[in-house]
């Protein structure tokens, strides 16, 4: 009759050993570089002399489970509002107010200030992708300051224009169109407004999907209501007839002018194509 054989207890950890192991500083975690510096090594594990494989074991459990114990890092992060694009949204708020209360008085400095404020609309994106600094936030500062500033310019113009009601329809469809956008992508479970990948409107496709054509239909949107803000006098005060008149001049002036007529259609295309996409998808939801 054969007797089991028991396994031998280990001995107890000695008390040298685990003063050591508990005084050893925690692991130092590699930073996520591309050149990790030795100085982010964790420190060596502590060994205790004169002692069998069982001991030295033990206390790299503990050394282990005092690291897995330790704090977080208490390194601080930068605030989201606090990222380079998003100070460039700041900056570009504070622009737009000093721009629009000169509108009426100072027509020169007003177009300067507004197409300052339409270039940095581009470097801010630039700055986000270029340290990494993408956040929700910076895209909602980013769309809601270039609504508000193309409303404001729409809402100036209705008042040197006749019929201004062109004007406050065109701000109207502007604001719709995009966030009729922005709830059909989230309601199809898409984390970007751009996403236009499974659209059939090869349209709207070529606007999300090229940045130049993107950048040509909003500048020509911009340019053409500056153009006009611009040629609005106590003379005429119909849209049509200073589109018309500056049209037939032959100039310079006149090629720009049916330029940026030619990208402001085609936004405003884009614009009624996202509303009618948005009452389709609403539509198919509705039926389910």
């Amino acid at each position: 009759m054969s007797v089991p054989v028991q396994a031998a207890a280990r001995p107890p950890l000695p008390l040298t050993c685990v003063a050591a192991a508990a005084a050893a500083p925690a692991p130092r975690p590699l930073l996520p570089s591309r050149r990790h510096r030795l100085s982010h090594l964790p420190p060596p594990l502590p060994r205790c002399r004169n002692l069998g494989d069982n001991q030295d074991l033990d206390a790299l459990y503990l050394i282990v489970a005092k690291a897995s114990m330790a704090p977080p890092s208490t390194e601080k992060q930068l605030s989201v509002y606090l990222y380079i694009p998003n100070i460039i949204g700041y900056l570009r708020i504070i622009i737009n107010f000093v721009a629009f209360a000169l509108c009426y008085s100072n027509k020169a400095l007003f177009a300067i200030l507004y197409i300052f404020s339409f270039f940095c609309d581009g470097l801010d994106g630039w700055f986000a992708r270029k340290f990494n600094q993408v956040s929700t936030f910076g895209a909602v500062l980013d769309m809601v300051t270039d609504r508000v500033s193309t409303a404001c310019l729409l809402a100036v113009l209705s008042q040197l224009y006749r019929p201004g009601l062109i004007f406050l329809a065109l701000l109207g469809l502007d604001i719709v169109s995009h966030w009729f956008q922005m709830y059909s992508s989230f309601l199809s479970g898409k984390t970007s407004h751009k996403d236009v990948k499974d659209k059939s409107n090869w349209l709207l496709k070529a606007y999300y999907g090229h940045r130049q054509f993107m950048a040509f239909c909003c500048v020509a949107s911009e340019v053409l209501y500056i153009i006009l803000y611009f040629l609005a006098d106590e003379q005429s005060t119909s849209v049509l007839d200073v589109s018309f008149n500056t049209l037939r001049r032959g100039s310079v002036l006149s090629l720009l002018f049916l330029l940026t007529l030619i990208g402001w259609a085609l936004k405003q295309v884009i614009n009624i194509i996202q509303v009618m996409n948005y009452v389709y998808l609403k539509f198919l939801l509705s039926l389910k």
